[in-house]
């Protein structure tokens, strides 16, 4: 169940990713290479509806086996199997978001790495 939980979560974050930075390109780039970054636009927008429809079957096998551990746990456990499922999904956005802005500072660190660089040796 963690498993698919992680799977499908990392799935709907990259999808949702690389469209928006397709969709950042389109508005970026000239008008020729719009057709062909339409098409790859149309492509992401398809898989996200597939990583939604496996969102929601996985919801349906979460409500499924919820229904099987409330004859097995106390309210209170399944309670707390019920947070805990919610904290994971919660976790591995954070995750993601970290990772994202690690990425982000260290490519804005080589960029800025060598302007440092001249900047001493001129001075």
């Amino acid at each position: 169940m963690f498993l698919d939980l992680d799977m499908v979560v990392n799935l709907l974050l990259s999808i949702c990713g690389r469209l928006a930075r397709v969709e950042s390109a389109i508005s970026c780039l000239p008008k020729s290479t719009e057709p062909r970054m339409s098409r790859k636009q149309l492509d992401l927008q398809g898989k996200l509806e597939d990583a939604r429809e496996l969102q929601r079957d996985l919801k349906i096998r979460e409500t499924t086996m919820a229904g099987l551990l409330a004859s097995s746990l106390s309210p209170s456990q399944l309670k707390d199997y019920h947070h805990l499922i919610g904290l994971k999904a919660s976790v591995l956005i954070t995750q993601r978001h970290l990772e994202e802005s690690l990425q982000s500072a260290e490519f804005q660190l080589d960029v800025l790495k060598p302007r440092l660089d001249r900047s001493k040796a001129s001075a």
